[in-house]
């Protein structure tokens, strides 16, 4: 098995305890960060077992550019970008009280294309849009 397959796997492991670790402490605590934890680390790991089991199954890199390669690897932190800014609007800070649901669809919009990639935010606004009840937003009762 050569260095590059086995550093493969082992970053697949990694992220796989990462994601288990995160579904046992939302269970368990139900707070609504891990939530975003958990979509992070699936995102991640399903870029990081496509790379991997393409490697190990065509002992080959896959056939894409370097942009190409590097969306593939980093498509969890997009997600997670505007995953966290949802967060941040939506939960009580110090200096200021939680976002209406209409401020945050207006700031996610003006946000696309420059601080978002347009497509995930495309994702993020019919999420928003299906919680009807604004139940994704911060409870501070769990």
């Amino acid at each position: 098995m050569l260095f590059e397959n086995f550093e493969n796997i082992v970053s697949l492991l990694c992220t796989i305890v990462g994601l288990l670790y995160c579904v046992f402490k939302y269970v368990e605590s139900n707070k609504r960060g891990y939530r975003f934890i958990i979509a992070f680390f699936l995102a991640y790991f399903l870029s990081e077992y496509y790379w991997t089991m393409y490697e190990l199954i065509t002992n080959s890199y896959p056939d894409v550019s370097e942009f190409v390669a590097y969306l593939g690897w980093n498509i969890a932190f997009f997600c997670l970008l505007v995953a966290d800014t949802y967060g941040a609007m939506t939960s009580k800070r110090s200096y200021r009280d939680v976002l209406s649901r209409e401020k945050v669809i207006e700031e996610i919009k003006n946000g696309s294309g420059s601080q978002f990639d347009p497509k995930f935010a495309e994702i993020m606004l019919k999420l928003i849009e299906d919680d009807t009840e604004y139940l994704m937003r911060e409870n501070r009762e769990n």
